[in-house]
């Protein structure tokens, strides 16, 4: 688990959902960010992270390193 202020690296090769919110519902999703795009971590909440990059949104733990 990354700590809060830390950056993590999205590896999912087909992208990461950047969320408005910690759910997965098709009308959430602001953005798909990129394989290898670096994120800095606002905070853990379940399986998600709270993200800065550049505006705050949510991506799924299992999409990071």
């Amino acid at each position: 688990m990354k700590n809060n202020g830390s950056y993590a690296v999205i590896v999912s090769k087909k992208g990461c959902n950047f969320r408005s919110a910690p759910v997965i519902k098709s009308n959430n999703v602001i953005t798909v960010l990129p394989n290898g795009k670096t994120v800095q971590i606002v905070a853990s909440q379940g399986d998600w992270y709270k993200v800065n990059c550049p505006q705050t949104g949510y991506i799924a733990k299992t999409d990071v390193k």
